[in-house]
């Protein structure tokens, strides 16, 4: 009999073990676990091996399989540390989750990679808690000494952000992206079009009107404040045409050949009498041009040279616009405009459709082939059915060389 009521005895303790007591009582859970530091191009963060026991997961990350967990730090408040990321996280015996910073505060992934993105830990003892939150019971905790690669809660942050994108016609939508550092309490958004200021982390607004707005953010936490400031260019939509280029030479730009004289970039075109655009160089290869046809045009029609001469092995940025609306031919390098001249508004020809890129092998012109060589390098090349705004053209020589 007493062999009997022991047998039963120890079942029950075993049931209640495993599956938890009758009346509201759970079994709490059971993690083997150690935390280290580990750092990645000086950014610390914490590494926490999950060495047996039960699967888990931690809540408020959408993962549901296992027992609930919270992870708290010091560096939190005390408070739990939800994931950083938008996938579930949970956590089995040899699994691996990591604890970084960030300017809002500690997040916990399980990719690695994300983890060395943080800003690290400020220096001093990190408390790490592993809390059952169904049973409220500690299942682990430890101590770690922080050298402190990151900003602390009373260091003042650093204000910074991108804007996407950062000029653009009316109306202009951008997106803008905090990339401040430090532990951040608030954030304020002058867009600087008198607009209400905006205590978002991450707005977007829309500018309705053309101008150059300067756009500041304002962070702060309890040891102080910071701003950044970045330039908006918003412009009209102006009707006309451009071409634009990176061009260099390889050589000595004087002609040594007739076939060599000028050395085009790009044409839709031919001839003199059916090219519809043409950026090229004067005929001794001394400064470089652009030439248009209109409706109104005679002769080899309208065309404007720089007054910068190409040298060998330098870079430009050669721009031509048409402004229809204006009536104006302009010609730009490296985004100044060197000369101007009064053309039609009635609009280019209709393109031929034979369109060339020049190059050392030149192109077909006046009946012709391999004429107008041009014996250099051509990036970036673009052409707009509309006038570009002078912030534009100094919008894209700002953003440099693009690549071969």
């Amino acid at each position: 009999m007493l062999l009997v009521l022991l047998t039963a005895i120890i079942a029950i303790i075993m049931y209640a073990f495993i599956y938890g007591i009758p009346g509201g009582l759970e079994k709490s859970a059971y993690v083997a676990a150690e935390a280290d530091v580990v750092e990645i191009n000086g950014t610390e963060y914490v590494a926490i091996q999950h060495r047996g026991g039960d699967e888990v997961f931690l809540n408020g990350s959408g993962a549901a399989r296992g027992i609930p967990i919270d992870i708290r730090t010091t560096a939190a408040g005390g408070g739990p540390v939800l994931a950083g990321a938008d996938y579930p996280v949970t956590w089995k015996a040899g699994q691996v989750l990591y604890l970084y910073n960030t300017p809002s505060g500690p997040k916990i992934t399980i990719d690695r990679l994300t983890a060395a993105e943080g800003t690290g830990f400020p220096a001093g003892e990190l408390e790490l808690v592993i809390i059952d939150s169904n049973a409220e019971v500690r299942v682990f905790g430890s101590i770690l000494a922080m050298a402190g690669s990151g900003p602390g809660p009373d260091d003042p942050p650093v204000a910074g952000f991108t804007a996407d994108p950062n000029s653009g016609k009316a109306p202009l939508t951008v997106q803008f992206t905090d990339t401040s550092t430090g532990v951040i309490d608030s954030w304020s958004w002058d867009f600087g079009d008198g607009s209400p200021e905006s205590p978002a982390e991450n707005p977007s607004h829309t500018f309705a009107d053309p101008g150059t707005y300067t756009v500041t953010l304002t962070v702060t936490n309890s040891g102080g404040s910071d701003t950044f400031s970045e330039n908006i260019e918003v412009w009209e939509d102006g009707d006309g045409f451009t071409v634009e280029a990176w061009v260099k030479w390889n050589k000595n730009p004087a002609p040594i050949a007739n076939d060599e004289r000028w050395a085009t970039i790009v044409i839709d075109g031919n001839s003199d009498s059916n090219r519809r655009y043409h950026l090229l160089h004067k005929h001794d290869n001394s400064r470089f041009e652009i030439a248009i046809r209109t409706p109104d045009s005679t002769g080899v029609g309208d065309y404007i040279e720089s007054n910068t001469q190409p040298l060998i092995n330098v870079w430009y940025y050669l721009t031509g616009v048409y402004n229809q609306e204006t009536g104006s031919l302009i010609i730009y390098v490296d985004a100044n405009a060197e000369r101007s001249m009064g053309v039609s508004t009635a609009g280019l020809i209709p393109s031929p459709t034979l369109y060339q890129v020049g190059g050392p092998g030149g192109i077909t012109f006046g009946g012709n082939q391999n004429q107008r060589k041009f014996d250099g390098e051509i990036r970036g090349l673009n052409t707009y059915e509309r006038a570009l705004s002078p912030a534009e053209i100094q919008a894209q020589y700002n953003a440099g060389l693009p690549p071969a």
